[in-house]
């Protein structure tokens, strides 16, 4: 199930997800979507540096998720310390 299945999607939120995959081992797409818009994947490992590579991917989109002017955002499959995390990452 992808994530633009997944959410009622609502052009104010801002939908990150974290969909794990059968292969390559121990990998994860990060995935984030305002809306119906896909605004960034990418593939990370399931390990300690995961997070800081979706932190990456955040700040290599910074601009034009910081234009599309979202209100909400709204996780999936992401515990509290990484939703911090990229919570911060987003400021």
């Amino acid at each position: 199930m992808g994530l633009l299945n997944i959410f009622k999607k609502d052009a104010d939120t801002l939908y990150i997800s974290l969909d794990e995959q059968p292969q390559p081992r121990n990998a994860a797409m990060f995935s984030i979507v305002h809306g119906s818009r896909v605004m960034a994947t990418s593939q990370i490992q399931m390990d300690a540096t995961g997070l800081d590579t979706a932190c990456r991917v955040i700040d290599f989109h910074r601009a034009a998720l910081q234009a599309c002017g979202y209100k909400a955002v709204m996780f999936r499959n992401l515990n509290d310390f990484a939703q911090e995390r990229i919570r911060a990452a987003l400021k």
